[in-house]
């Protein structure tokens, strides 16, 4: 048996603090958006924090949005790191979040990978994104409002997982490109996200605000 919070379907999934049921969530992808991305990170030596991200979170949370965090994490399943590796990682950007004053209600990691080895290896992994799985099990499991939640990622693949589970909305940090049926705000770094989080925060209404804000994007 797993000495970490791995269920049966070999999913990650770590409740820090439950929210109350039918609040809606600030979903987080993990690298690129909290940590920087270096690319199969195994060693905690390597989280930074990447500016802007206390700020978001420190937001959501002075409005009573809890933060969850869903990351596709190959690795494991290719075989260059191990859960322990994800934890050491994971606790070092959780201490240094925990000194900024902000945590995470949740994290979910998901290893499948249509290339990873035997053990890990799915065709189309529910849970990976694009696949909605991790934030529907959050969404379900916390007894939250997918359909007022929002979603930061860096990746297309963010912004499908989060228009395939019913999200209200998504903001895309970088130059990735996102082609869902749902509104998408574009930023050129975390930074820039802050600002479209305060107006999602203040008005409850993502859709059509992001949806206006894509013509000022950041970037």
């Amino acid at each position: 048996m797993s000495p970490f919070p791995v269920g049966p379907d070999q999913i990650w999934y770590e409740v820090r603090h439950r929210p109350a049921p039918g609040t809606r969530a600030l979903f987080l992808d993990r690298d690129g958006v909290i940590i920087r991305d270096r690319h199969y990170l195994r060693d905690p030596d390597g989280v930074e924090l990447l500016d802007g991200i206390v700020a978001i979170m420190r937001a959501a949370q002075r409005s009573g949005v809890p933060c969850i965090v869903v990351t596709n994490q190959s690795g494991i399943g290719r075989g260059l790191f191990g859960w322990p590796e994800f934890y050491a990682v994971q606790e070092r950007m959780l201490e240094d979040l925990a000194r900024a004053g902000v945590a995470p209600a949740a994290v979910l990691a998901c290893p499948h990978h249509p290339e990873a080895k035997a053990a890990y290896r799915l065709a189309d992994p529910p849970m990976r994104k694009p696949n909605p799985g991790m934030i529907l099990r959050a969404a379900e499991s916390l007894g939250l409002s997918a359909a007022e939640s929002l979603m930061i990622g860096d990746k297309g693949d963010d912004m499908a997982a989060a228009a395939a589970a019913g999200l209200s909305g998504g903001i895309l940090v970088g130059p990735g490109e996102a082609a869902v049926a749902m509104p998408v705000h574009r930023a050129g770094d975390v930074r820039a996200a802050l600002e479209p989080v305060e107006t999602w925060l203040a008005d409850g209404a993502p859709a059509s605000r992001l949806r206006a804000a894509e013509t000022h994007a950041t970037g």
